[in-house]
């Protein structure tokens, strides 16, 4: 075979990998059929933000055996809307609580129908809940100043507050400590709170690198904290960031045992900012957005990774260790409708799809 014919057969052959790797995800509406026959007990469920201030918040459900998704399935399933702004939802056994931020509530529903079994009221500015796994469950607030609700699970009731630093976002449970990173809301803050669950009481707050905002435990029972750092701007006309008023990110490694800080990364840019940490399937690697793309890091690495395996920035970012990918988000124009990139762990995109207004987070089942 001639090298000019053998060239052409592999360019052709590595077309044909790149775009068989790259499925395309069925439109619903071409297959309402299949569609309204699933249910929601297997799959990866997207709370998008909607517009803010105004409409509705939805969940879209991505149904991995059928690659399909289905979008806002609550008000197909309940008649009514969410309500404004759906940041996020966790899976608590049977049932799924839906956090409404700006309603001031989380919708609970039946986590395989989606049918609405009742609510949690009297919220101020919810963001995560996560269980103990004993029947308890917190709810992190962005009250002023932050507050922790402490709600019993089987009747839905809180029990009592618990105030810890500004903009209290996602927390993590050892043992019976609670981890809570508190970004600052819209200002900046430097701590992760620590709640005894068996007393209900603050412990302590760890002072770590600038607005925490996302935290992971590691196979080594080390828990990882992605700081994002200080942004400080300037005023009219130029609203300008300055750099030296503002602080860099910073990635941190606290051993949960000793509660000491025992490893501090930081980046060498004031101006982007690093969020969403996450973890693979084995506890032994990190993903995180660095603010101009999608970095990997082994828990044994002494260094922060200089090359990125993604270059686009995402507005949020998961690991599916069903599926052992990545999810990652993007808004667009934060008007209409945005889109969700699927990854393998090395970069290569799989596929993407249409979901709701500002995609936010991803809840995997």
């Amino acid at each position: 075979m001639k090298k000019t014919a053998v060239k052409s057969f592999v360019y052709v052959f590595l077309l044909s990998v790149l775009f068989g790797a790259c499925k395309k995800v069925e439109d619903p509406q071409k297959n309402s059929s299949i569609i309204s026959s699933s249910t929601f007990a297997q799959g990866v469920f997207i709370t998008n933000e909607g517009p803010f201030g105004s409409g509705t918040g939805t969940v879209s459900f991505y149904d991995r055996k059928l690659n399909t998704v289905r979008a806002d399935i609550f008000q197909e399933v309940n008649n009514r809307p969410l309500g404004n702004v759906v940041q996020s939802m966790e899976i608590i056994g049977d049932k799924a609580y839906i956090v409404v931020n700006n309603a001031n509530k989380i919708e609970v529903v039946n986590a395989s129908t989606f049918k609405s079994v009742g609510s949690i009221a009297n919220l101020e500015y919810p963001r995560y809940i996560l269980s103990d796994g004993k029947g308890k469950a917190y709810i992190s607030q962005w009250s002023s100043p932050g507050r922790i609700a402490v709600v019993q699970l089987d009747n839905l009731k809180i029990l009592k507050t618990i105030v810890v630093a500004d903009g209290p976002e996602r927390m993590l449970l050892f043992g019976d400590k609670l981890y809570v990173v508190n970004t600052g809301g819209f200002g900046s803050e430097n701590k992760v709170s620590v709640i005894n669950t068996l007393t209900d009481e603050l412990e302590q707050n760890i002072t770590t690198g600038d607005s925490p905002n996302s935290l992971v435990l590691d196979a080594n029972h080390k828990i990882w904290i992605l700081c994002g750092g200080k942004k400080v701007y300037a005023g009219a006309p130029s609203y300008e960031l300055d750099t030296a008023a503002s602080t860099a990110g910073s990635l941190l490694m606290l051993d949960a045992i000793s509660g000491q800080i025992e490893k501090s990364l930081s980046f060498s840019s004031k101006v982007l900012f690093p969020s969403n940490l996450c973890l693979n399937k084995e506890k032994n690697q990190l993903f995180f957005n660095g603010g101009d793309g999608v970095y990997a890091m082994k828990i044994s690495d002494a260094v922060l990774p200089q090359q990125s395996i993604v270059n686009k920035v995402f507005y949020s970012l998961a690991y599916d260790t069903v599926s052992t990918y990545l999810y990652g988000s993007d808004p667009l124009d934060y008007q209409g409708k945005g889109e969700v990139y699927r990854y393998n762990s090395y970069g290569m995109e799989i596929d993407h799809f249409q979901a709701g207004i500002i995609p936010g987070n991803f809840t995997f089942r």
